[in-house]
């Protein structure tokens, strides 16, 4: 599920998923949150994450330091 606002399209059920190179490269690119805004959202996706591998790569992908 895609939970947007209103001007980003708003809520949409959402099939497949997107590979984790997919999820980094949209949070590097995305203009519309800074470096902290990114790091900050990186720390709470550790929250929910089961596979620790994974965050790692997102955070060192990012520059979200480990």
């Amino acid at each position: 599920m895609r939970l947007d606002t209103e001007n980003d399209g708003g809520i949409e059920i959402v099939s497949g998923a997107d590979s984790v190179d997919a999820l980094i490269t949209d949070m590097k690119e995305d203009p519309r949150i800074d470096d902290s805004e990114r790091c900050m959202i990186v720390a709470e996706m550790g929250k929910w994450m089961f596979a620790l591998r994974i965050h790692a790569q997102i955070q060192a992908a990012t520059g979200c330091g480990l």
